[in-house]
């Protein structure tokens, strides 16, 4: 079986969700006699060295769609004796554009991979205002911006949602998504009747599952790209309602984003101690010292930090602001979910863990256990049988 995996970005595991996950999948299908390329257009903006397991292509042109980008991917298919292509970028129409023009004409088969919740257009600018992150000029734009989504433009971008959400259908072999909660969703904003084409595959862990023994520090952590999306400050205005009531414990920004240097004057403003902002890393080192993991998303696909962190038995603190959280977290077993979206409620749920360290202990162990379930060969085998699938079964059409 000849697998080509595609992706707008390079498959760099350094620099984001999908890539990782992407990287991971390839990994275990290997192990599994499986042949994968990847195929990217656009080269990051992070200069930071990296390898694939796999050898990758990269097309011609940054404009996804373009004649010699077509020409390119479909010349790669043919030499490389591909079986299925798998658009890991299929929330992008441009994407979707891409392969499905390759694909046409051709015995390939095309898997979509939607690596977002399918209701993130309805999500987007549902709290825009920070009158400290923010400047008074900004926050009125930002204001009249959220009026203007929340009426006429959500009402034709959630339009041109509902084309491409069956237009992904109809020209694809299979839509996976990221959680069995999320077929209804995509249902209900496609307006489809039949959804025997949609599937769900949960994200693989990104790191080979080992037995922990780390030495945890007093330490809360926040992960993510440091951008509007992930609601970095709502991690610093947690920490402003404990931090003096711990006077041992830090916290720990790790990311870097177009909000960083806000961030860091808001921490200035909020006069915090203890925090220390650290950009773009690895976040390994930080998964195994760190006791508390803070998530404050306005919306995630699955949330690979997420699990990451489990993986490294950090307790996770979740604002449920997306449906496959509940996949992922047992409220009050393996973590806590917070869901009335209230920094308050979260910084009162973390200082009850930070003051009780069984509690906190026993969820550790139970959040490392529950990334059992997303081991990467259990995934794999999920994948394989879809490929699988699309191969043989002459039922799914496009």
């Amino acid at each position: 079986m000849n697998i080509a995996i595609y992706n707008y970005q390079e498959f760099n595991e350094y620099i984001g969700g999908i890539e990782r996950v992407s990287i991971s999948l390839t990994r275990s299908l290997i192990k599994r006699d499986v042949n994968v390329i990847f195929v990217a257009v656009h080269k990051s903006q992070y200069n930071i060295e990296y390898r694939t397991p796999v050898p990758m292509f990269f097309l011609p042109d940054e404009d996804a769609t373009s004649v010699n980008n077509i020409k390119e991917f479909k010349r790669i298919l043919a030499e490389q004796n591909i079986d299925v292509v798998l658009n890991q970028d299929a929330h992008s129409l441009a994407s979707h554009e891409l392969v499905w023009k390759v694909v046409q004409g051709t015995s390939v088969k095309y898997i979509s991979a939607l690596h977002f919740c399918p209701t993130i257009r309805n999500l987007i600018y549902r709290h825009p205002i920070d009158w400290n992150m923010f400047s008074f000029r900004e926050n009125c734009l930002r204001l009249l911006k959220g009026i203007a989504y929340k009426y006429p433009f959500c009402l034709f971008t959630m339009k041109n949602v509902k084309k491409h959400y069956r237009r992904l259908y109809e020209e694809s072999n299979r839509v996976v998504l990221l959680s069995e909660r999320n077929i209804p969703e995509y249902a209900k904003v496609g307006r489809l009747k039949n959804t025997k084409k949609l599937c769900a595959i949960n994200n693989m862990l990104s790191f080979e599952r080992k037995d922990v023994d780390c030495t945890k520090d007093n330490k809360i952590l926040f992960c993510a790209r440091v951008s509007t999306q992930k609601r970095p400050e709502r991690a610093l205005y947690v920490w402003k309602e404990i931090y003096k009531k711990l006077p041992g414990w830090s916290i720990d920004v790790v990311g870097d984003g177009n909000l960083l240097d806000r961030l860091k004057r808001l921490s200035d403003k909020l006069n915090l101690e203890r925090v220390t902002f650290h950009g773009f890393k690895n976040p390994i080192d930080f998964y195994k010292c760190s006791k508390i993991f803070l998530m404050t998303s306005d919306y995630e696909g699955w949330g690979l930090t997420l699990t990451e962190a489990m993986q490294y038995k950090c307790v996770p603190v979740v604002m449920s602001t997306y449906s496959s959280i509940f996949d992922i977290v047992d409220d009050g077993k393996n973590g806590c979910l917070i869901l009335n979206v209230d920094c308050k409620t979260m910084a009162d749920k973390v200082l009850w863990l930070a003051e009780n360290p069984q509690k906190l202990n026993d969820m550790a162990d139970e959040a490392y256990k529950k990334t059992q379930c997303f081991a990467a060969d259990k995934i794999a085998d999920k994948w394989i049988s879809v490929f699988e699938e699309v191969l043989h079964q002459k039922d799914i059409l496009r």
